[in-house]
């Protein structure tokens, strides 16, 4: 009698443990990316992505979903959820949850003393929780621009000019919108200020007297650079830019100021190229860059640095330039921008 009940509690323990063990089964992800969604339903938000061959650990199964824990980006366990057409099932089954009648009305208990308990804590909030990041991103940021040009254009001038070249601090802003997931498209629409400084003395007979002179070349366009963009990883992650990029020309004007060191007489003005159709319409160029984009706080904000190599001759070779502008000069434009962006 006494060996029939101890082998009747063995079995009741092991029916208990094989029921705690299907509790939970193990899944391995099968696409390239895969969306964890905050709800059973694709139209929810995205709480995280997770790469081929990860491995997640199912609680319960809802219809073609499985209900799984997982770190958000901020590093907060949620229980989110995970279709079952993108995972494979490397273990036993998962436990389906069903509807469950309401409890039986019970007598009421006697009162009992319980011990004071703090109130439960309050779920960590996650702003991937509850919102996917969106596509479209309002950029601003400065850039140090300058010019390229030909040989012959410094040698008229009867000294090197590239001596007193500067770079000129201008301002830019826009937006962008992004196509595609971890590798993908971005197109860009941005007003830009690019140009060039030269500034110095120059000395015209080596004995103290010359020219104080500052130049300012102001060249603003609006400018749509299109993109190729890789990401490193889902989430925060740092990315990659490569493409080109194609601008009008809003104005293209020339700032001067020179003073004769001999006289003290000074001259200043501007001059308007493109009023004087010096200046072409259009550019375009090259653009090459990259950046780091966090995710995880309650804005997706992104750091960015490009480089705009510019490849069109802004020069017009007609009857309007003067006498020693040669038929094969040229002037291009460049720029190192430093950006920052905002996703919505």
């Amino acid at each position: 009698m006494r060996r029939n009940i101890v082998l009747g509690i063995l079995l009741a323990l092991l029916a208990s443990a094989t029921v705690m063990a299907g509790q939970t089964t193990v899944l391995k992800v099968k696409v390239e990316v895969a969306n964890i969604r905050s709800e059973p339903d694709t139209s929810s938000a995205i709480v995280k992505q997770v790469t081929k061959g990860t491995l997640l650990e199912a609680k319960s199964r809802i219809g073609v979903w499985f209900e799984i824990m997982i770190k958000d980006d901020s590093g907060s366990p949620v229980s989110a959820y995970t279709h079952s057409g993108i995972v494979d099932i490397i273990s036993a089954d998962v436990p389906t949850r069903e509807p469950q009648a309401p409890p039986r009305a019970q007598p009421p208990a006697q009162p009992r003393r319980q011990p004071a308990q703090a109130p439960p804590a309050a779920p960590a909030y996650s702003y991937a929780a509850t919102r996917a990041p969106g596509k479209l991103r309002l950029l601003g940021g400065v850039d140090l621009a300058s010019v390229t040009y030909s040989q012959d254009s410094s040698a008229q001038t009867g000294a090197d000019i590239g001596d007193y070249k500067k770079s000129k601090l201008g301002f830019l802003g826009g937006i962008g919108y992004e196509f595609g997931g971890q590798m993908g498209v971005e197109i860009n629409f941005l007003y830009m200020q690019k140009g060039a400084k030269f500034a110095g003395v120059y000395n015209t007979d080596g004995a103290g007297t010359g020219v104080d002179f500052d130049v300012k070349l102001k060249v603003d366009e609006i400018t749509v650079p299109i993109m190729f963009k890789f990401k490193l990883m889902p989430g925060s992650t740092p990315y990659f830019l490569a493409g080109g990029e194609i601008g009008y020309i809003l104005s293209s004007k020339i700032d001067y100021e020179a003073v004769n060191l001999a006289t003290d007489a000074i001259e200043s003005g501007t001059e308007d190229l493109k009023e004087q159709d010096n200046m072409a319409a259009i550019d375009y160029g090259l653009v090459l860059g990259g950046g780091y984009e966090l995710i995880g706080g309650p804005i997706p904000i992104s750091v960015e640095a490009r480089y705009h190599m510019g490849l069109a001759n802004l020069l017009k070779h007609d009857q309007n330039l003067p006498q020693d502008v040669q038929e094969d000069d040229w002037v291009k434009t460049n720029a190192l921008v430093l950006m920052l962006g905002i996703r919505f």
